[in-house]
């Protein structure tokens, strides 16, 4: 736009207000930021990225790395020394020592949820290795995994809720699809089943859950129950780009090598280091104005204050 003459049509000397931007009205502060770093399943093989880690030391590489890049949230995963998913105690304990050693106050995610033959709440969350966890993941429907049939009725899933709730284990509730987000409102909310705040992981792109896509995120985030407070664990190429936008969007992330095998979704460069994703998520609140989340306001917004996994052997 021309400003050719405004000193004589105005006449004045300097440049007035004439787009007040400056007036529009302030957000409120973003909530700190949590990064969670899932450096391992029991999905992708080294078959398709060879620096996928399996063993506890492989796994505690990733983490100590991502930890000092700014991760506050260990998403625990146990494989055995060829990659298969792991039920023993031995590997559990065998990461969790390594997790106190090298990352302490790091919070853990615990994953349970793997398809078993002889499926009951005890059986899947296991006591002995509850204690580990500063949350539980509980899946919030059945889906398919590969060939296999992941089953979680919806009378299990409300028994899981509550019997981590009794115990003071924070459920992570993962859901897959828009119809696994209803059910936290209509059936573990209406159940009493879970207390608020609520933690809701959205998983996009894994599994068979709703593709990985900001729009898809966007849909699932409007129908959020009040007094949620969620993250989202983005699968496939996609993942940059989501994260990105659940940081803008004022939710929190999940990276690594759990949920992706490549960096970006134009190129087959591989993901090689958790910690390289966690730093891409660093820098991106850091241009964004949102602070990362101390480990005390990390453990405060899981709704577990002060909270220390106990010891075990």
């Amino acid at each position: 736009m021309s400003e050719r003459g405004d000193r004589s049509r105005f006449q004045i000397e300097e440049r007035n207000v004439f787009w007040p931007v400056h007036l529009e009205p302030k957000t409120k502060a973003p909530e700190p930021l949590m990064i969670m770093v899932a450096p391992t399943g029991g999905s992708i093989t080294r078959h398709q990225n060879p620096h996928q880690p399996y063993t506890a030391k492989e796994i505690m590489k990733e983490v100590k790395q991502s930890f000092d890049a700014g991760a506050q949230i260990h998403h625990f995963h146990v494989r055995d020394d060829q990659g298969f998913g792991s039920e023993t105690m031995e590997h559990y304990q065998a990461l969790y020592d390594l997790h106190k050693a090298q990352v302490p106050g790091m919070s853990i995610s615990l994953n349970l949820t793997r398809p078993l033959d002889n499926d009951s709440v005890t059986e899947r969350f296991t006591p002995a290795k509850l204690p580990f966890g500063n949350t539980v993941v509980v899946n919030v429907g059945s889906m398919n995994i590969g060939p296999k049939v992941f089953v979680n009725s919806e009378d299990f899933i409300v028994d899981a809720c509550v019997f981590l709730e009794e115990r003071g284990i924070k459920p992570e509730l993962a859901v897959y699809n828009q119809r696994m987000m209803l059910d936290v409102s209509e059936i573990l909310i209406a159940r009493g089943a879970i207390k608020p705040p609520y933690f809701i992981n959205i998983c996009l792109g894994i599994h068979s859950a709703t593709p990985c896509t900001v729009e898809n995120l966007q849909q699932m985030v409007k129908l959020l129950p009040e007094g949620a407070r969620w993250v989202v664990s983005p699968g496939g190429r996609n993942w940059l780009e989501v994260d990105a936008a659940a940081i803008a969007m004022g939710g929190h992330v999940r990276v690594g090598m759990e949920d992706m095998v490549h960096y970006y979704p134009h190129s087959d460069e591989l993901i090689d280091s958790c910690a390289t994703c966690v730093e891409k998520m660093v820098k991106i609140a850091d241009a964004l104005g949102r602070p990362l989340a101390t480990l005390e306001q990390t453990r405060d917004m899981l709704a577990v204050p002060g909270k220390k996994p106990a010891v075990h052997g």
